[in-house]
């Protein structure tokens, strides 16, 4: 018999943590875009255990998560590093930004009674601080969570509520 549909199904099983993989997985992806970790940082799987109170199994399926996103690389016999991407893939995910977000942001104007101008505000000033501070990781981080986190996004297919 065929070991094959069995690896297939554990590798979908894999893919699909339950809520201490996806706590896991949302605490280093944030560290990682707020660039609290490096890239090339090596994630020890036992000091991650001993974070996280969890065993080795749940750290194993929550980095197989995180690098099936492309946020660390998986190298055989090595471990787990924060991946490093380079020009063309930073170039890419800018170009991907720069199609995502215009069409947002005028979705967003356009029902400027969703928009919670406060909270907007606050954000812009946390990214021009951060910027004036030459803060790099601190203005990247202010970035990446208003594109994930938009004020009131608008509910659609690509940005469901």
């Amino acid at each position: 018999m065929s070991t094959k549909p069995q690896q297939s199904r554990q590798a979908t099983s894999d893919l699909t943590g339950g809520p201490e993989e996806n706590f896991i997985v949302e605490r280093i992806y944030k560290a990682v875009m707020e660039q609290r970790l490096a890239p090339k940082t090596k994630l020890s799987e036992a000091r991650l255990c001993e974070t996280f109170g969890v065993g080795r199994m749940r750290v194993r399926r929550a980095l197989l998560l995180l690098s099936s996103q492309g946020i660390i690389e998986l190298q055989s016999n090595r471990g787990a590093y924060v991946a490093c991407p380079d020009k063309t893939e930073a170039n890419d995910v800018f170009a991907a930004r720069m199609l995502i977000e215009p069409p947002l942001v005028r979705q967003l104007a356009q029902n400027p009674g969703d928009i919670d101008l406060a909270l907007l505000t606050n954000h812009i000033a946390l990214e021009d601080a951060a910027r004036e501070k030459k803060n790099v990781p601190k203005s990247f981080g202010c970035q990446a969570n208003f594109t994930q986190n938009s004020p009131r996004r608008p509910e659609t297919s690509l940005f469901p509520g």
